[in-house]
């Protein structure tokens, strides 16, 4: 209330060019609380929206930590609405250039960390997808895509749901189309090539599935982060196929992606000398088989644990 009353008189001094109204600052201030003080009665909408939808999140959360994914999927879309117009009502920005729409990392930063729905939205595609709602995951994932600007954040995840999705629907086509439209516009895209190349996997299309992978391998094979998920794809599918001394070059590029002088490096600070990298192991996706060995996506199995 100070802030605004303040701001008016200054704006009133710059452009009237004259000097600071004590008694008309005060005046000012003192109409304005007791605007306020007139209002105090009536509810904030958006303090109860948030409220709900917290409430609403909480027990998402709860059921898919109890494994009813079934719950947490009907839940979801009970409040999903809610949070498409929470987003656009209270995040969306409108600039002389147009709308600006927030990162999904944002919500978090830009409600004073009261909402913090963006990891939930972020796991939906799997618990939608574990509970067989295809059409739901493209609809949702679609949605997300065009909710947010994704400057900060990378949109692979759902784009890769809409894809696996299509496929799972026996969509073949459209899962094909889908995945070639995304690499026309990101050719190198390890995610992207990584869940097209997954599709004729699970199909038994091995032989299509490899050369998906190694029309888009580098020229050079070096150990660069940014091919860690074609190389895991490309170990993954030269190792069923039996050639395994190819699998195993790849898990060598992995493995060095991973040595102790990578950014995934984690030092065991309780060693006094801190001599003992601790090296994380194989990154799993969703979309990749399940290393337990039951033929099914991790997403579909071990996964969803």
């Amino acid at each position: 209330m100070i802030e605004s009353v303040l701001v008016e008189e200054m704006y009133h001094i710059l452009k009237g060019e004259r000097e600071y109204d004590e008694k008309k600052y005060e005046a000012a201030l003192k109409q304005r609380n007791k605007t306020i003080t007139n209002f105090t009665m009536i509810p904030d909408v958006t303090l109860e929206i948030e409220k709900y939808i917290n409430e609403a999140t909480m027990e998402i959360w709860d059921a898919i930590s109890k494994d009813d994914e079934e719950k947490a999927a009907v839940l979801f879309f009970a409040i999903w609405s809610v949070m498409k117009e929470y987003v656009v009502h209270n995040l969306y920005r409108d600039t002389t250039t147009g709308i600006e729409k927030p990162d999904i990392l944002d919500i978090s930063e830009m409600t004073e960390y009261n909402m913090d729905f963006d990891s939930l939205i972020s796991a939906m595609g799997m618990i939608l997808s574990n509970t067989h709602r295809y059409q739901q995951v493209i609809d949702f994932s679609k949605e997300v895509l065009e909710l947010f600007n994704w400057e900060r954040t990378k949109a692979d995840t759902f784009k890769d749901d809409i894809g696996q999705a299509l496929a799972d629907m026996g969509k073949t086509d459209e899962s094909d189309a889908w995945y070639q439209k995304w690499m026309e516009a990101e050719p190198d895209n390890g995610n992207c090539i990584n869940g097209y190349a997954f599709c004729y996997q699970i199909r038994g299309d091995i032989e299509r599935a490899i050369t998906i992978v190694e029309s888009h391998l580098p020229e050079k094979e070096i150990a660069d982060k940014k091919y860690e998920n074609l190389y895991i794809r490309a170990a993954d599918l030269y190792e069923q196929n039996g050639e395994n001394k190819k699998a195993e070059h790849f898990r060598q590029l992995l493995e060095e992606i991973h040595s102790p002088f990578s950014d995934d490096i984690v030092f065991d600070i309780e060693d006094e000398q801190c001599q003992k990298p601790v090296v994380k192991g194989k990154k799993i996706y969703p979309n990749d088989l399940c290393p337990c060995g039951s033929g099914k996506k991790y997403k579909k199995c071990c996964g969803k644990n």
